[in-house]
């Protein structure tokens, strides 16, 4: 959940990886509203490590993406919340 009560829509997928080093790529904009965003891994016996920490972007004025690198097989949460 957005740790704020001002966000009006959360999405969140997972994303499974099965190869080592996998690049994972994001990309994002919207009309009007700024938006946070971030990724955890989550590991084999469910402990979750941030990826990307939570960040607020002002993605109605530029564009957003960007890249990680997946060192080993796993699980990733990637967390869109429109502000």
């Amino acid at each position: 959940m957005c740790e704020t009560a001002e966000s009006i829509l959360q999405v969140t997928f997972t994303l499974n990886t099965v190869f080592y080093i996998s690049i994972n790529r994001y990309e994002f904009k919207t009309e009007n509203y700024d938006m946070s965003f971030s990724i955890k891994a989550v590991h084999e016996k469910g402990k979750k490590t941030d990826v990307l920490k939570k960040q607020k972007y002002n993605c109605h004025m530029v564009p957003e993406d960007g890249q990680i690198t997946l060192e080993e097989p796993g699980t990733c949460k990637h967390k869109y919340c429109i502000l």
